[in-house]
């Protein structure tokens, strides 16, 4: 017995999994939590143990409107050295709220500040929050939450969801992320973050940051962000000559990039060159990026996609659903083609709200110039006459890297039955599961046919 105990004080806790005690900590009751705390508390500090919380969550919602201290400020003042993953967001806000929800969300980072070494946080809607402040409730609360980036020397994801800070205060706290020269960043998300105002006249120093900035950010791994001004100048900095990069540079891996043709009248683009440039910097570097058009399909796809992009996956979305003649997904696709940007690709999924004249004439050979496609999806308004030969098409001539092929369509014409799409789905699948291919054909259900069929 002496021996049992004895070897088990002498585990290694760090070696082991770390267990999902949150998912059992929120099933019990009040003193249970306070007893399974004080008791997960004394194994992290006696045997280092895994933290209490995998992720720890701080909502703020219209529904709290409380002058009492929030358990979560509660559990951060006393337990906030055991949090390594922390999620706050801030859903709708009551007018009537705003002032006591700054209270709490001062006193929540305050207390994080004293305690915690997080490994990752993430701040969902600060905007909704932000503009409801008045402008010294804002001066106070920015403060704060640089204050807290600044403890932080263990961060390795930091992720911002619809912040809309101002574009000199976005770059002030990316600079107190990135608030040690060793830091440990290696995925950073920045969804929404400034709103950008190209009237607004810039202090003198904000390009002196904002090179210091950039190159933190080349050392990251992962970077998420939207296509906008912030990220053009990102691009074009950091193939500068004047810019010095630290020699961990090549270690960015990964871009994605959200495209939004709403927002895409400022932008200068990104040429070939440049994009090649960065290619060289980051010899391992994939660009995932997520498109979204919805009106003028071919200039919004060119400022975008160009030569030189090592683009890995593309998600691509045209919503306008009528479109002059002019416009058609086979021109889209024959300029990816043109640009050599097909011959990487190994995910696309392309979603298609306009007529498509020729699908087999367009769409099938594009996809079997994709040498390397792995994950081919198309969502297409209305379904082409003739899918039964252009499932045979993609069957007999595919990638051999290929393993998901999933078409979806929302409107049949007169030829087809229910029936018959049914069973040629069920006939195609075993077919293309013997080549190692999931097929997974869509049709509309309840069945729908295009208007003015019988």
């Amino acid at each position: 017995m002496e021996e049992k105990e004895k070897n088990f004080c002498t585990v290694n806790w760090a070696e082991l999994p770390s267990p999902a005690i949150e998912k059992v900590f929120i099933y019990t009751s009040r003193a249970d939590q306070d007893s399974m705390s004080k008791v997960c508390r004394k194994w992290n500090h006696e045997y280092g143990s895994p933290a209490l919380w995998k992720i720890f969550k701080f909502i703020l919602s219209r529904h709290r409107c409380s002058t009492e201290i929030y358990p979560e400020v509660q559990a951060a003042r006393k337990y906030g050295n055991m949090f390594k993953y922390v999620d706050i967001k801030f859903n709708s806000v009551r007018r009537n709220c705003i002032n006591l929800m700054f209270v709490q969300v001062k006193l929540f980072l305050e207390a994080m500040s004293r305690s915690s070494q997080l490994s990752s946080i993430k701040v969902i809607n600060f905007g909704n929050y932000f503009k409801h402040l008045s402008d010294g409730q804002n001066t106070v609360l920015f403060q704060t939450l640089n204050e807290f980036f600044n403890t932080q020397k263990n961060l390795n994801t930091v992720i911002f969801i619809k912040s809309e800070f101002g574009q000199e205060e976005g770059l002030v706290i990316l600079n107190n992320v990135f608030n040690c020269d060793n830091n440990k960043i290696r995925k950073l998300t920045l969804r929404g973050f400034v709103k950008e105002n190209n009237n607004r006249v810039l202090s003198e120093d904000y390009a002196e940051t904002f090179a210091g900035v950039i190159a933190k950010i080349s050392q990251v791994k992962v970077l998420e962000i939207d296509y906008n001004l912030f990220f053009e100048k990102l691009i074009h900095d950091l193939t500068s000559e004047r810019l010095q990069l630290p020699s961990t540079a090549s270690g960015m891996t990964e871009i994605h990039l959200l495209c939004e043709g709403k927002n895409y009248r400022n932008f200068r683009g990104i040429h070939s060159q440049t994009w090649r440039r960065v290619k060289r910097m980051f010899r391992n570097l994939e660009v995932h990026m997520n498109i979204k058009i919805y009106s003028n399909l071919m200039s919004e796809t060119r400022r975008y996609l160009t030569d030189g992009i090592p683009l890995k996956s593309l998600d691509f979305t045209f919503q306008k659903v009528f479109v002059s003649a002019g416009t058609t997904l086979t021109s889209m696709l024959t300029y990816l083609q043109t640009c050599s940007l097909h011959e990487h690709l190994e995910n696309i999924s392309i979603v298609y709200k306009g007529h498509i004249d020729d699908f087999s004439g367009s769409v099938v050979p594009f996809f079997q110039s994709c040498l390397n496609l792995v994950v081919f999806c198309i969502y297409v308004t209305y379904a082409p006459d003739n899918i039964e030969s252009i499932l045979t098409s993609l069957l007999e001539n595919h990638s051999t890297s290929l393993k998901i092929c999933k078409i979806k369509f929302d409107y049949v014409n007169n030829n087809y039955s229910a029936q018959y799409l049914y069973s040629l789905s069920e006939n195609f699948a075993p077919l293309f599961m013997n080549r190692g291919i999931v097929l997974n054909v869509e049709y509309p259900f309840p069945y729908r046919r295009m208007q003015g069929s019988s």
